[in-house]
């Protein structure tokens, strides 16, 4: 399992986690942000300058809400390539999206890891 948390303000407060993992051969990045988000329209990712993708949101509790998403070898080696992903959110009855931006900075070496376990 890898994970990154992405915190904001000055309390520190944690606006997204990425986290991926393998089930069989299968790799999955779970997406986890704050509560109050607008369901409906899912999350979007977008790896450098790539194309942009969407999730939907597959479950809330009381840390948050997570959308999952498989990856496919051309995702995969995107991201093992990439500099940083761009996560779109949208908070309930607002707008526009917040974009983060997640570092992928290390993610080739500790997906070696994964790949090796």
């Amino acid at each position: 399992m890898l994970a990154n948390p992405v915190e904001q303000g000055e309390q520190s407060q944690r606006v997204l986690q990425a986290i991926v993992t393998r089930n069989g051969e299968q790799r999955l990045l779970e997406i986890s942000v704050p509560l109050g988000v607008d369901l409906r329209p899912g999350l979007l990712i977008q790896i450098d300058e790539g194309e942009v993708g969407s999730a939907p949101y597959l479950t809330c509790n009381a840390n948050g809400c997570a959308a999952v998403i498989a990856l496919d070898n051309k995702v995969w080696r995107q991201l093992r390539a990439g500099q940083k992903a761009k996560i779109g959110i949208r908070g309930l009855g607002q707008p526009e999206n917040t974009v983060l931006q997640l570092s992928l900075k290390g993610f080739t070496a500790a997906s070696n890891v994964l790949i090796q376990n």
